[in-house]
């Protein structure tokens, strides 16, 4: 199974937009991530690698249904199709408008680490109604990556829901 070598780079530097490169990327965590607001959808935080790096990823609400059906999990080999970058807490994350799901579970593909990329200042974040809390909940028998991704004492950043995203002028997921 061959993964997009480079694409997680392409895609956090804006070098890259969901219309040029659709990259196989690897779902290598997977997690719930609670809401405040109970009347809102799930969502979940997923990690992806493109075999040398890493990135944080959120499944937009209306793919997931391939997570509660369990076809999307810890493994799994994924086509990006429709997404964008928007940055969170000074973090980059790939909102994941529209996938096709590849493989539903492969062994760790090449030595990913976290992608390493120099940024400016970055706005600071607003509070609004409908950020989640940082209670996770794990997707998946067990982690592929062996512990090289996140840091289980460090809380989540807080993810803007659809309907309030100031950064980017982008419809509802």
């Amino acid at each position: 199974m061959n993964l997009t070598e480079g694409a997680i780079s392409k895609i956090t530097s804006g070098g890259a937009t969901s219309a040029e490169l659709k990259p196989t990327l690897q779902v290598t965590d997977l997690k719930q991530v609670q809401t405040k607001q109970p009347q809102q959808s799930d969502r979940f935080r997923l990690v992806l690698s493109d075999g040398s790096h890493l990135q944080q990823a959120m499944l937009g609400t209306q793919i997931n249904h391939l997570v509660k059906d369990g076809n999307l999990r810890i493994g799994s080999i994924v086509q990006l199709n429709q997404y964008t970058c928007t940055t969170v807490q000074g973090r980059m994350i790939i909102i994941i408008l529209e996938l096709a799901l590849v493989a539903e579970e492969c062994e760790l593909i090449g030595n990913p680490v976290s992608a390493q990329r120099s940024s400016g200042p970055s706005p600071s974040p607003v509070a609004q109604p409908g950020n989640v809390n940082a209670s996770p909940k794990s997707f998946g028998t067990n982690s592929v990556t062996g512990g090289v991704v996140g840091n289980q004492n460090m809380p989540a950043a807080p993810v803007q829901s659809p309907e309030i995203n100031q950064f980017h002028n982008t419809p509802p997921f």
